[in-house]
């Protein structure tokens, strides 16, 4: 997961977030078995692979966007219009 570096804390999590569920989503085998903790308590299923967050310039995100389309790549992309309403259905 590639976050543009000039996102505050507070909006950077929310398109992590927001990613990850559009993830889930499309790759539904990414969603681990349903676990038990020592009590036994149940938790939902987890990813059972590591999610790298890294950071780049807009300047590198678009170079990005334009290489992962040239190589066929699944990208989920949460533009800037996303990330400033709370009504998606006005965009």
């Amino acid at each position: 997961m590639i976050l543009n570096a000039s996102l505050p804390p507070g909006k950077a999590t929310n398109a992590a977030a927001v990613m990850a569920l559009t993830l889930g989503q499309r790759h539904p085998s990414l969603v681990g078995e349903a676990l038990e903790d020592a009590s036994a308590h149940p938790c939902p299923g987890l990813i059972p692979v590591g999610i790298p967050v890294l950071a780049a310039t807009s300047e590198q995100l678009s170079l990005l966007r334009e290489n992962g389309e040239q190589a066929g790549c699944d990208m989920v992309l949460f533009p800037e219009e996303g990330q400033s309403t709370t009504d998606y259905q006005a965009l």
